[in-house]
């Protein structure tokens, strides 16, 4: 069984880098929004640091609520706007 195409390209995106609303704090639509350059960029995959909340002691992995998108990155809207990059081609990790 094949689970992505070959070659993959992946890139790594923490919610950190790519923001929509100009606070610094990378979010979900910011990421949305460079789907295009990223793609571009031969990018097939995007690995996603934690969107969970979390108080942050350990950069996002010290989830506090598995069920929650951290408000910092955004909303369950945004999420579903979000994987619809696989209309795109590209997978979410």
């Amino acid at each position: 069984m094949r689970l992505l195409p070959r070659p993959t390209t992946l890139s790594e995106r923490g919610g950190k880098a790519l923001y929509s609303n100009g606070d610094g704090i990378g979010d979900l639509n910011g990421i949305r929004a460079k789907l295009d350059y990223l793609k571009d960029l031969s990018a097939d995959v995007l690995w996603l640091s934690p969107i969970y909340r979390s108080p942050l002691a350990d950069m996002g992995y010290d989830t506090s609520n598995y069920c929650d998108i951290d408000p910092r990155y955004g909303t369950f809207a945004d999420w579903d706007n979000l994987i619809k990059m696989h209309d795109r081609g590209m997978k979410l990790m």
